[in-house]
């Protein structure tokens, strides 16, 4: 469920950029770095391994060990609405710290403007390494060590996703903006599942105190989040259909029916929890993983003969080009067969109907199956 995030911040950064004019391809590269932003502030989970030490040692349920630890790290450090705002402001100045500055010539002009810029890029990346140096000895005053190298992580990881955004050509201000679409948008998708974050952390300040409440039954609960995820899930489905043509219904392939079966998991599963929704979810999500399997053995039975796909290119004053982004897409599609958007939209429309079959039948049969 922790791709909902970033499926969400790449629906709307895509979305928001197709609506304003921006091509296609430098949509969803904008689209994919922010989604990429979104999934940055979850490298807390290396408080994972603390957890489950800690419930090992003292003999208790590595679960609730686990949650332990998520409410000490999880959810604060990286969840921060300050903090995303600074590590935004970082990855900007090292996006310009990395722009593309080559110039023609060898003038003395263009010599002192090339040394000028790289005393400014300079300076660019020392503020880019101060601020993130800045929230990190913070986080260790705050968090103690284990927060600081939680800190370490982020930091590293969204200098890492700017890097690449830079690559792909996106300029500082985009991955500025971004970065702080998708580490702002992160936090809130957590309200109906766990403890709501720390937004202002460090300061002591609490804007929510408890979880968005679904529904008062908790099975029902965890039924109506999940239907959430699966809607950001939909939402980035669309965007991508909308900017590469592909037409959602002829992408679905028949097996996704397969998933109204799962209905027989109500008799078979206890009823989840939030405290025990890794069961249901892990086991909605096998189902669904395996009907897009058998999409992708009947799409790439159906593709073994037929002619690669051609780069998709531009055209600018008679010559052929194409883009960094449009070369990485042509690149995958030409790396995986059959049809992989078809194959992950089957396995989407199965656990799709899969939670709706469940969600019904649980409804009808909700008297005799309690929740655990």
């Amino acid at each position: 469920m922790f791709l909902g995030h970033g499926l969400l911040a790449l629906a709307g950064a895509a979305g928001v950029a197709a609506l304003v004019s921006y091509g296609r391809e430098r949509a969803l590269a904008l689209g994919l770095c922010a989604g990429a932003f979104a999934l940055a502030p979850d490298v807390d989970i290396l408080y994972a391994p603390v957890g489950l030490a800690e419930a090992a040692s003292s003999g208790g349920d590595p679960v609730a060990g686990f949650w332990r630890g998520s409410n000490r790290i999880h959810r604060a450090v990286t969840h921060s609405l300050l903090l995303g705002s600074v590590v935004s402001l970082a990855v900007g100045c090292w996006a310009w710290a990395l722009r593309d500055r080559r110039r023609p010539g060898t003038t003395a002009a263009t010599t002192i403007s090339a040394v000028t810029d790289s005393v400014a890029s300079a300076l660019a990346a020392i503020t880019a390494l101060s601020l993130l140096g800045g929230s990190i000895a913070l986080t260790g005053i705050e968090s103690g060590l284990l927060g600081a190298v939680v800190m370490i992580a982020f930091g590293a990881t969204s200098l890492a996703i700017a890097t690449l955004a830079t690559h792909w050509g996106l300029t500082a201000r985009e991955i500025a903006l971004i970065a702080l679409f998708g580490l702002w948008s992160h936090p809130f998708g957590d309200l109906f599942t766990g403890e709501p974050p720390a937004f202002l952390y460090p300061l002591d300040v609490t804007l929510l105190a408890e979880r968005i409440a679904i529904h008062s039954d908790p099975t029902l609960h965890v039924l109506g989040a999940f239907a959430i995820e699966l809607g950001t899930f939909w939402a980035a489905a669309l965007v991508y259909a909308s900017l590469s043509d592909s037409g959602l219904r002829a992408s679905v392939d028949w097996p996704a029916v397969l998933g109204v079966g799962y209905a027989g998991a109500v008799l078979a599963l206890p009823a989840p929890t939030l405290d025990s929704a890794y069961r249901f979810v892990l086991s909605v999500l096998g189902l669904g993983i395996a009907l897009g399997v058998v999409s992708e053995l009947r799409s790439w039975a159906r593709s073994v003969g037929s002619s690669p796909r051609s780069e998709r290119a531009t055209t600018q004053g008679g010559r052929s080009i194409t883009t960094a982004p449009g070369r990485a897409l042509d690149a995958c599609r030409r790396a995986t067969p059959g049809d992989p958007f078809g194959v992950a939209l089957t396995g989407l429309t199965a656990v799709t109907l899969a939670l709706g079959a469940y969600a019904l039948t649980y409804v009808a049969t909700a008297a005799t199956i309690p929740p655990i």
